[in-house]
Order: structure tokens, then C-alpha cells, then sequence
């Protein structure tokens, strides 16, 4: 924005600085000066960028505001204004959702040529002049950032316009209707004689540029290049005072019946502010604002500066509440927002950057050492580690973001795999061969009404062609179990035990990945009988085929792989038998109903001194056993760590074992 050093000089004192000065500590503030030129007339013009969160400096009050605060210089504003009589009303029930608006009267509204001082301040900002009433709603926009509605009155019925219609009439008055509207369209009649209503614009509460643009065609109005304070309501007063005064004098005519329609204010809740927080947060300054050289900022400082922004500052015995104006309510609300204000307007360049001093050094939590543990694991495996944006396109993602750069950047994700199939994806597109990779990263989730933030950590593997069944025979790719027993080497490395069972819709991974891979070939995977993970084979459809089906994906929850030797997890060493043991092989013929690891867990409830170990090691079904039924086959290793064992004690053993498992089955039917 284009702001003029006569004009700003109006507004504060600037008698003790130059415009290269006051560039400089605007730069310090945070605020981008383009450049600085000199005007035909022989004025500065300072061309100023404010930030995104800063809506309130794209005129000229709110920057005159910001360097009265830095030079700590009052504003003179009130120059301008003339005590000016107003009716408030409520706004009407049914038009709650409007923002507040002012209309007044103006009968016989003389309009002539502006003067040279309007004429010249309006070119600064590239702005031809019209008329005197069209130029004064030009300049109340530049320097207030507030448009002005001009509505002629001969086309419009004033008595019909009240507090319960104005917001239908509005919408009702046609384009060759309005006067001006700050869009373009005017009617610049010199030296003629017309009524006109003088209104502040109607705006829903809560409502986007793009919708007000769209529901403002009537007018034929172009919001496209305003900002965001054009629709708050601070200002609004002073604003219309302002344009009130300007007529009064340029148009010899009396502004009447002035009403302002408004709602219910808000309140804003007053910000805690500690100054021990905010000390420890900006630490020692090297600049002497009667304090000792690098000392820690005291309150009296505090309260000056806040001072100097407007906030009204409440104390409470040792606390402190701050009311933020309500032309800073948007970024200004926490602590933290406080401090920063503090810090700019002190400015950057007085905080020391010299690291202090300590003997303590910092320590890596447990949870960190676990992640890099996960990391080195999978890296030790042949698995490279890829990194991608947190942000993404996907289409089922819950969590949209309201104004996204780009198409491609809409929507937070909610998992890994897409990124890590669409890179595998683009390899193959580029003649590349395919890469095991696995990502360690954030998602984004809602639960309930909560946004949840959390770390998982996917992988795709197994695929190339490295098995090899016998030395003679060409490499095959991977199997099922192939892959499985890769990502069990992870879980052994990491000390956990982990169960596999069938997909649940229950799981969020699974209701966000399954459409990645084959139906058959998919499994949740348990810690603790809680899900953590999934792990499947892909099944992506492309135009042809394609060999990345054949790799294997899983995606976990990193948080549960942080547990860290948990007392049913941890290693037990015993002494090693030196006697020969006796391996059996026994059958149970069981229901489809239950599963494998079920019947595992019965076994393993039974303790016999004799048996090391049981595995499961075939499942079969055919026309001699009884429909629904299959058989399933266990390894039962025996051995005794004193002695040599005899068949009679094995055999005594496992017909106990079986009739104690059909008993116990029988009982799960």
C-alpha cells in the first residue's frame, strides 16, 4: 500500500525522523517496505506489504497506528471528527446474521468538482476523481479501509427504510440505481443537485469474500481486491463520522437521521499475560529503556508498550489480564501473541542472540531413542526412508484446509500409504525399477469432535525378485508369508509380540488403506489386544498390469511400537537342557468357527514341565472330516533339562493334553 509522508505527518509527529529511518524500524516490526519514491508534488511515498494477519494496517489509520506505537507518538484522529448525533437500534431478530451498518440522510447533496487537495491525495493511489461526494467515499476507503454506499434517494423511498426492511431494500435497488459503491459504477453529474442515502454495506456475520462478491452481483460490485478488515466492524463509526464531516463542508449539506443498526457486541475474553512467562521467552535486552544493561525485562516496560498498542491492561494481585482491542482481536489472543507484540515493537535487534551459558546438557526422551531405533531397524532391512508433506489431496480426508495454496495441497492426510504408493507409482512411470521405502510422519484425524494429531510409520516391501526356492531356479517374488516374517524381524528387533488376525471395520488404518490392498491378503495386527497396525498385499488397478502389485504395504500406529520392555515383553534366559528331546506331531479336528491362534492359546494354558514348545504347523480340510470341521496340526517339542525322557512319559503327556483341549473347545462351542 501506497502511504504518503505529508498525509502520515498529519496524523503523528514525524518531525524527529526520516523516512529511511522509519522504514527501517517498520522493516524490524515485521513489516515489508518495497521501496520509497518521490511523488511529482514533492512528497515520500513509503509502498508498504503487511502480513496476512495484520488486516487491520491496509489503510492509513491502522500503519499510522502501528508507528505511533513504535516512535511512541500519540495519533491525532480526532481533528477529523465532529460530534455527529446517532440513533442505535437493535438489528431485528430475523437479520441477526448481518453485521452492524450505519444509514444516514443527505437532502440536496450539491455535487461539484472536488478540490486540488482531494484531488491530489486521491492520486497518489492512482484513483481519477469524479465528483466531490464519489472522491470523499474514495478517500474515506483509502484512509479507513470502510466503504461507503451512496443510494440516490429520488429512485429510492427513504420513508420505507427502516431498521426491519433496510437489509431487503438493499438488496433490492437496482445497479443504474446506486451512486457509488466503490466498484467503478458512477455518475459523475457536475454542478447537479440530488438526495442520497449514505450507508455502510451489509455483510453476513461469518461469510467469505467470495460469497459476499457473489451475492452482491446486483450491485455489479468486484470485492476481489479488498481485504478482510473491509467486512469488520471497527471503525465503523469514526469512519462514517469522517465522511459526514467531509460532506458537510465539500457538499454544503447536513448529513440527517443518522442511525446505527447493531447486534449484541462481542465479548472478548481478557488474555492472561504473565511476565515471568514472558521474560523467560524473550530473555535479556542490550538496549537501556531505564533498566541496567542486559537485564530482564520488568513490567513497567510491559505496561508501556501495551500501553502504546491500546491494550487496556487489568491487574489481579501477582496476574495480569489484557483486553485486546477490537481492530487486534484476530491475532492477538494468547500469551504468546502478547509477547511477540512485545518483542516487535522493542525490536528484534535489541534481544541478545548469544546462547547463555549452562552446565546441564539436554537428553534424548525415551520415546525418541525408540524412533530412531524403529528407523535403524528398517534401514538395516533394506528399507529406505522417504519423506512427504503432511500436506495432500486426498479425497476421503476429514480435514480440508479453508484457503489451500494449490489443489494439490487441499487437505491435511490421514495416512502414509497414498504418498508411498504414488512414489513407487511415479518410478515406474519414469522406467525406474521399485523401491522398498518406509516413511516415518504425522496424520491428521478426527475423533468425535476432536482434531488428533498422531505418528505412524508405513512401509512397502518385498518388491523384487530375491527368493529364490532352489540355487537352479530363477528368483521369485515374495509370498505372503515371505513379507510377513520381513515386518516379524521389525517387531523381534523392537523386543514386542504382536497377534495377526482377520480385518475389522473398527480400525481407522484399515477403513483408510483396504482400498490399497487385495481383500484375501489383508491383516490387523494386535499389541497388548489393541490394534496397531495393518498389513496386506497391494491391489491397485492400473490401465495395464502392473508389478507393484506384487509388493507388500503396512502402516502402524508409532506410538504403540514406543513400549519399551514391558514386564510380559521381556527376556527370559534359562538353562539349556544337554538331553535329547522328542518332537510329536498331533491333530485336533476343530470348527471353521474358531480360529487357529485360539486353539494355540488353549494349549499353551497347560502347563506341563515337559513341553518346550508348540507350533502350529498345517491347516487342512477334506471329504473324511466332518463339514464345517478342519484339522489342525501342532508341533509339540518335549524335553526335561534333568534327565532323558521315555515315550511312556510323552505318551501319558499328550493324551492328557488332548482330552483337556477337546474339553475345553467344547466348552468355546
Amino acid at each position: 500500500m501506497n502511504i504518503s509522508w505529508k498525509w502520515l505527518s498529519e496524523l503523528l509527529d514525524l518531525s524527529s525522523i526520516t523516512p529511511e529511518e522509519l522504514s527501517e524500524q517498520l522493516t524490524l516490526s515485521g513489516f515489508e517496505i518495497e521501496h520509497i519514491q518521490q511523488s511529482t508534488n514533492g512528497d515520500t511515498i513509503l509502498d508498504i506489504s503487511a502480513t496476512s494477519n495484520r488486516p487491520d494496517t491496509v489503510c492509513m489509520v491502522g500503519i499510522a497506528r502501528e508507528i505511533s506505537t513504535l516512535m511512541r507518538k500519540p495519533l491525532y484522529l480526532s481533528q477529523t471528527q465532529t460530534d455527529l448525533v446517532i440513533k442505535r437500534k437493535n438489528i431485528p431478530n430475523i437479520n441477526r446474521i448481518y453485521r452492524n451498518c450505519i444509514y444516514g440522510a443527505a437532502l440536496g447533496v450539491n455535487i461539484r468538482e472536488s478540490p486540488q487537495w482531494l484531488k491530489n491525495r486521491l492520486s497518489i493511489y492512482d484513483i481519477e476523481s469524479q465528483n466531490n461526494i464519489i472522491d470523499i467515499a474514495n478517500l474515506v476507503l483509502i484512509k479507513w479501509g470502510k466503504q461507503i454506499k451512496l443510494i440516490r434517494l429520488d429512485k429510492v423511498n427513504i420513508d420505507n427504510i427502516t431498521e426491519y426492511n433496510l437489509f431487503n431494500t438493499s438488496k433490492e435497488v437496482r445497479s443504474d440505481e446506486i451512486l457509488y459503491h466503490n466498484d467503478g459504477i458512477t455518475t459523475s453529474q457536475i454542478n447537479n443537485k440530488c438526495n442520497i442515502l449514505i450507508q455502510t454495506p451489509i455483510f453476513k456475520k461469518d461469510i467469505s469474500i467470495q460469497e459476499e462478491e457473489s451475492n452482491n452481483s446486483t450491485y455489479g460490485t468486484n470485492l476481489e481486491n479488498l481485504n478482510k478488515s473491509y467486512f469488520e466492524n471497527y471503525d465503523i463509526l469514526d469512519a462514517y463520522s469522517e465522511a459526514t464531516t467531509l460532506i458537510r463542508h465539500l457538499c454544503q449539506v447536513e448529513v440527517t437521521n443518522v442511525t446505527y443498526l447493531s447486534s449484541t457486541d462481542i465479548a472478548y475474553k481478557p488474555v492472561h499475560f504473565s511476565c515471568d512467562k514472558a521474560a523467560s521467552l524473550l530473555g535479556p535486552i542490550s538496549r537501556n529503556y531505564n533498566l541496567s544493561t542486559e537485564k530482564k525485562i520488568e513490567f513497567q516496560l510491559y505496561e508501556d508498550i501495551l500501553d502504546h498498542l491500546n491494550f487496556i491492561i487489568h491487574r489481579n494481585f501477582k496476574s495480569y489480564y489484557v483486553n485486546i482491542p477490537s481492530y487486534r482481536s484476530q491475532d492477538v489472543r494468547r500469551q504468546v501473541d502478547l509477547t511477540e507484540e512485545i518483542s516487535r515493537i522493542l525490536g528484534f535487534d535489541h534481544f541478545k542472540d548469544k546462547i547463555p551459558s549452562t552446565d546441564k546438557k539436554g537428553d534424548k526422551n525415551l520415546s525418541r531413542y525408540r524412533v530412531t531405533q524403529i528407523r535403524t531397524a528398517l534401514r538395516n532391512m533394506g528399507v529406505n526412508e522417504v519423506v512427504h508433506s503432511s500436506l495432500s489431496s486426498q479425497r476421503d480426508s476429514t480435514m480440508d484446509i479453508y484457503n489451500p495454496l494449490t489443489s494439490e495441497y487441499s487437505c491435511l492426510r490421514n495416512e502414509l500409504m497414498t504418498g508411498l504408493i504414488e512414489a513407487n507409482v511415479s518410478n515406474l512411470n519414469q522406467s525406474n525399477d521399485l523401491v522398498n521405502i518406509f516413511e516415518i510422519g504425522r496424520i491428521f484425524k478426527e475423533d468425535c469432535t476432536i482434531q488428533v494429531e498422531t505418528t505412524h510409520v508405513a512401509g512397502l516391501i518385498s518388491g523384487s525378485k530375491n527368493i529364490r526356492r532352489q540355487w537352479n531356479e530363477s528368483p521369485v517374488y515374495a509370498s505372503w508369508f515371505q513379507a510377513k516374517g520381513d515386518l516379524e524381524e521389525l517387531f523381534e528387533k523392537l523386543n514386542l509380540q504382536v497377534k495377526w488376525k482377520s480385518s475389522t471395520a473398527d480400525f481407522y488404518i484399515y477403513n483408510n488403506v483396504n482400498k490399497y490392498f487385495h481383500p484375501k491378503y489383508i491383516s490387523i495386527i494386535y499389541i497388548n489386544e489393541e490394534p496397531m497396525g495393518v498389513f496386506g498385499k497391494l491391489q491397485l488397478k492400473f490401465k495395464s498390469d502392473s508389478i507393484i502389485n506384487n509388493m507388500y504395504g503396512f502402516e502402524l500406529i508409532i506410538e504403540k511400537l514406543q513400549k519399551i520392555y514391558t514386564k510380559d515383553h521381556r527376556r527370559i534366559f534359562q538353562a539349556y537342557s544337554q538331553y535329547p528331546s522328542i518332537i510329536r506331531d498331533i491333530n485336533i479336528e476343530v470348527s471353521y468357527a474358531i480360529p487357529s491362534n485360539q486353539v494355540l492359546k488353549v494349549l499353551q494354558t497347560f502347563s506341563y514341565d515337559i513341553i518346550d514348545s508348540i507350533q502350529l504347523f498345517d491347516v487342512y480340510d477334506n471329504h473324511e472330516l466332518k463339514k464345517g470341521y478342519k484339522s489342525m496340526s501342532f508341533r509339540i517339542r518335549y524335553k526335561k533339562i534333568d534327565s532323558t525322557l521315555t515315550n511312556n512319559e510323552v505318551d501319558i503327556v499328550e493324551s492328557e493334553l488332548k482330552r483337556k483341549v477337546y474339553r475345553e473347545l467344547n466348552s468355546i462351542r
